[in-house]
């Protein structure tokens, strides 16, 4: 098996409502962050998620994310050939 060299990734993706061309108002947040490095404390992964209920108040949920399935991410990320 290859050696996994350290790495970060970081996705984030936002959510917007109003007019197809016009500024919206966000509506949902969320990030999957990761720091891969073998042998070391440092590693770990969370994803979060902000969004916003039926009353229009902001509700924050942050989870830790398995390694292995941190490093599935990864993978599928660079298998859609992003850097």
């Amino acid at each position: 098996m290859d050696t996994i060299k350290p790495f970060s990734l970081e996705l984030t993706m936002h959510g917007v409502s109003g007019a197809f061309g016009q500024p919206g108002s966000p509506t949902m947040f969320a990030r999957f962050s990761m720091l891969h490095a073998p042998d070391s404390s440092l590693s770990g992964a969370v994803c979060s998620f902000v969004s916003k209920d039926a009353a229009g108040n902001w509700q924050e949920v942050e989870r830790p994310v398995a390694s292995d399935a941190a490093l599935d991410v990864a993978a599928k990320v660079h298998a859609l050939g992003l850097p």
